[in-house]
C-alpha cells in the first residue's frame, strides 16, 4: 500500500513540474512576443510625457530657416441642418481655415446600397461651396442609413462581395457627381459580423475612389474599432473621437484620455500620419448625463485659462487644447478634427475662437 501510494505522488509530482515548465515557456513565449510593442508603447508614453512638461504655448512646426517641416491638417465637422441655417455666412471664415470640410448628417446609403441625401441636399452643396478654400478637400459623411443600425440590419447591405462592390460604386459615383474629395464614414456601431463586412468594403471603397483621388476616412472611439489589418491599411485617415471618454472625476476629454485613444490606434496599426485627434468644441456635464452644451454659450471659460468646467459642465478651454496641439507635434499626427464648428465661436472672433486659434499654430499652408 505504502508502494502503492509513492508512485502515486511520484506521478503528481512529474506532471505538476510538466505544467510548471509549460507555463514558464508559455510566459517567454508571450514576454519575446510583447518586446516590441512594448517597447513602442514605451516611446509613446515617454513622448507625450515630455508633452505634458513642455510649457510651449505655441505648436511651432517651422524649421530655422521658416520652411514648414510638416504639414498638419485641421479637419471639421459641418453639421448640415447648421449650415443650411447659416444663410448670411457667419461662419464662412471658420470654413475657410480648415484644410478638410466634412459635411454631415446629409447623405447615407440605403437598404439596396444606393446613396440617398436629405431634400435640401442641394442648397446645402451649393452653399458650403461658396465657404470652401479653393486648397481645401470637401468630404461628405456616408453611412449606412440610421434606421438599418437601429434595426440591427446595416450589415446586410454589405453581407456580400457583390453588395459591396455596388455600395462603393454608388458612393464613387456620388462623390464624381458632387466634385467631393473624400468619403467619411461614421457607423456608430457595427455589431459582431458586421465588423468582417465592414472592414471588407473599406478595403474595395478604397480600391474604386483611388482611381479618382478620393480618400477615405472612418471615425471610431478607442475600443470600439473592430477593423481589419487591411481596412487600417486602406483607410487614409482615422478620425479619433477622443470625447466622451468620461473619467473617474466626471471630465470627457481629458489630456490623459486622449492620450489613451492615440495609443490605441497606434497599437491598432495606424501609423501616425493617419491619426487624425478629435478635440471637442463642446462640453459634457461631468454627471454624464444627455446633454452637450456649445463653448461659444459659455464665455466665463475666456475669462480662466486654467478652468475647464464651468456649471459642473467640462470645457477643452484654450489652455487644455493648446497641450493637445503639442501632443499632435510631438507624436507627428496628421493634424486635429474638430467636432464640431458651429460649437465653437466664429473665427473673425479671433480672440475667442478655438478653430482661428488652432488655424495659426498649425501650419496649413508650406511657407
Amino acid at each position: 500500500m505504502l508502494k502503492k501510494r509513492t508512485t502515486s505522488f511520484v506521478m503528481i509530482l512529474l506532471l505538476f513540474c510538466i505544467m510548471v515548465s509549460g507555463c514558464v515557456q508559455n510566459k517567454e513565449d508571450i514576454k519575446q512576443n510583447t518586446t516590441s510593442q512594448d517597447k513602442q508603447n514605451e516611446k509613446i508614453k515617454a513622448e507625450i510625457e515630455t508633452v505634458k512638461d513642455d510649457k510651449t504655448d505655441t505648436l511651432n512646426v517651422n524649421n530655422k530657416d521658416g520652411i514648414s517641416e510638416k504639414k498638419y491638417s485641421i479637419s471639421g465637422y459641418i453639421p448640415v441642418n447648421l449650415l443650411l441655417q447659416d444663410i448670411n455666412g457667419e461662419y464662412a471664415d471658420s470654413i475657410q481655415l480648415l484644410t478638410d470640410v466634412i459635411l454631415m448628417q446629409a447623405a447615407w446609403w440605403d437598404i439596396n446600397g444606393e446613396v440617398q441625401t436629405i431634400d435640401e441636399w442641394d442648397t446645402a452643396i451649393s452653399l458650403l461651396n461658396q465657404y470652401v478654400n479653393e486648397d481645401s478637400r470637401l468630404w461628405c459623411t456616408i453611412n449606412p442609413k440610421g434606421s438599418l443600425v437601429r434595426e440591427g440590419v446595416a450589415g446586410n447591405t454589405i453581407d456580400t462581395l457583390e453588395k459591396q462592390n455596388k455600395t462603393a460604386e454608388n458612393i464613387v459615383e456620388f462623390c464624381l457627381n458632387y466634385n467631393i474629395g473624400g468619403v467619411d464614414i461614421d457607423w456608430e456601431f457595427p455589431q459582431g459580423q458586421e465588423w468582417e463586412y465592414f472592414s471588407q468594403f473599406i478595403c474595395i471603397l478604397n480600391e474604386k475612389a483611388k482611381a479618382h483621388d478620393i480618400l477615405i476616412s472612418a471615425a471610431f472611439y478607442p475600443e470600439k474599432a473592430d477593423i481589419s489589418k487591411d481596412a487600417v491599411k486602406a483607410l487614409d485617415r482615422v478620425n479619433v473621437m477622443a470625447y466622451d471618454l468620461f473619467d473617474q472625476n466626471g471630465y470627457h476629454s481629458t489630456f490623459e484620455s486622449s492620450q489613451n485613444a492615440v495609443e490605441f490606434f497606434i497599437d491598432k496599426g495606424f501609423s501616425s500620419e493617419k491619426i487624425m485627434l478629435g478635440i471637442p468644441l463642446y462640453g459634457r456635464p461631468i454627471d454624464k448625463s444627455a446633454s452637450w452644451p456649445f463653448y461659444k454659450d459659455y464665455p466665463q471659460l475666456l475669462d480662466n485659462t486654467e478652468n475647464n468646467v464651468v456649471s459642473n459642465i467640462f470645457f477643452n478651454n484654450k489652455s487644455l487644447v493648446n497641450q493637445k496641439l503639442e501632443m499632435v507635434r510631438q507624436l507627428k499626427l496628421g493634424g486635429t478634427m474638430l467636432y464640431h464648428i458651429y460649437c465653437d465661436y466664429p473665427a473673425n472672433i479671433e480672440e475667442k475662437s478655438i478653430t482661428a486659434m488652432i488655424a495659426k499654430q498649425i501650419a496649413i499652408n508650406d511657407n
